[in-house]
């Protein structure tokens, strides 16, 4: 009875936080319908359905000119639950993504282009309430536990064919923006100051460089190889650091700079596409993240030594280190499979299927980092008169659940799972 109690305690004040703001928190990002419907991945498509932010070489196969547009729409609900912290479930939202390419040919076989869109949109938010106790009665607070990472990229983009082979190159040029919320319990309150709990909130932004590459080489006039590559880089972010807390209780400032730097791993990926008649053809992807050769853990270093000094021990309450956060810690892989069906009329139906692999450890699952493995399944629909291109897609993703140990995280123990939905259209127009 007691723990039924502080579960409707616990919902009763978070229900009152604030509206639903969550998105998603798969570090892969679709490249337009037609990707999305046949798996994700797609990474030897050609320019009518290939993945050109996976692998530009896809674009050597377009001709004249032309504009694309996607627009994406991800929600996701996160779910975690353990003895000692009780039951959550992540807020849901509609989080729309634009992501596009304009692209000119001048001179057969060469096609120059520049892309825009995500590389990766990692968004998570929780409801949270502190309960703690002093003299017999408990104290309930509510709380905003939100983690959002952006990374959008700018990338002019030249591609060529030479005989069966194609080959691309994309300078990227990157926007990383985080923000990070969680609250801290405060230990002067058993002493009769100030509140149980505070909230604290980061932001910060930065801009990097990189590069991506691919290649597309027809090995008979059935089967098709391609393969792609996109660099890792490190971003020094800088931006500001907020709390109430040593504002009441301190008398300091409330808000300070804040530094500290993100590094993304290299991304590399290959895929297989088999043509068995003039209607039908089918896809085999996977792809990597190399989590494991980047740093294990994302630092926040504070300019005031005073919130330096104070936020470098593990709160009790949350098990939270406000000067560090673990990041993934071994390489995540995705592989799937997909088809394409050519009907009268300019239309095609597309499936598919993709193993979505967290490269969370037991170690660095937290409500902060919480993805797990997913199965993802993908419809689409298609048209094309040549001129013109429509074609919508539907995802669907279901988790895998983990158990984080206690053993191996005696912070955030406990079990994991999440859902996921992808609706995306997109639209192109030739020149």
């Amino acid at each position: 009875m007691k723990k039924k109690r502080l579960f409707i305690i616990l919902w009763a004040a978070a229900a009152g936080i604030r509206p639903a703001v969550s998105g998603d928190t798969d570090w892969l990002y679709p490249a337009g319908a037609s990707v999305l419907s046949r798996n994700g991945l797609l990474i030897a498509g050609t320019g009518e359905s290939g993945n050109v932010p996976a692998n530009p070489a896809a674009l050597a196969f377009m001709q004249g000119t032309g504009m694309e547009a996607s627009l994406l729409i991800r929600s996701g609900r996160q779910e975690y639950s353990s003895p000692d912290h009780g039951y959550y479930r992540s807020f849901i939202r509609n989080r729309p993504g634009f992501s596009g390419f304009v692209y000119g040919s001048p001179m057969q076989k060469l096609v120059f282009a520049v892309l825009y869109g995500p590389l990766a949109d990692f968004h998570v938010e929780w409801p949270f309430a502190m309960v703690r106790e002093k003299e017999g009665n408990a104290f309930v607070e509510g709380f905003e536990m939100t983690h959002r990472l952006e990374i959008r990229a700018i990338a002019p983009t030249v591609a060529f064919r030479a005989g069966r082979a194609a080959f691309g190159f994309a300078a990227d040029f990157y926007d990383v923006y985080q923000r990070i919320a969680f609250p801290l319990a405060s230990p002067d309150w058993l002493q009769g100051r100030g509140l149980p709990g505070y909230q604290f909130s980061f932001s910060r932004d930065a801009r990097a460089f990189g590069f991506h590459a691919g290649l597309t080489l027809d090995l008979s006039g059935r089967i098709r190889f391609g393969a792609g590559l996109r660099s890792g880089f490190s971003a020094d972010l800088e931006g500001k650091a907020s709390t109430p807390r040593f504002v009441e209780l301190d008398t300091l400032a409330g808000t300070t700079d804040l530094a500290g730097s993100f590094e993304m791993p290299w991304i590399l990926g290959c895929g297989m596409v088999f043509r068995a008649t003039e209607k039908l053809e089918f896809n085999l992807d996977a792809m990597a993240w190399l989590w494991s050769g980047v740093g294990q853990s994302m630092s926040f270093i504070f300019k005031d030594g005073w919130w330096q000094d104070s936020l470098s021990v593990r709160d009790s309450y949350t098990g939270i280190s406000a000067d560090r956060m673990p990041m993934p810690g071994s390489t995540g892989l995705a592989f799937g499979l997909g088809c394409a069906y050519a009907v009268p009329g300019g239309w095609i139906l597309r499936f598919g299927y993709r193993f979505q692999q967290s490269p969370n450890t037991v170690s660095t699952f937290s409500m902060l980092m919480p993805e797990v493995d997913r199965h993802w399944i993908s419809a689409g629909l298609g048209w094309s008169d040549g001129k013109y291109r429509l074609d919508a897609a539907l995802a669907y993703g279901f988790g895998v659940s983990r158990e984080a140990a206690e053993s191996g995280n005696p912070v955030a123990a406990g079990l994991y799972d999440s859902k996921g939905f992808v609706p995306s259209l997109t639209v192109r127009v030739g020149f």
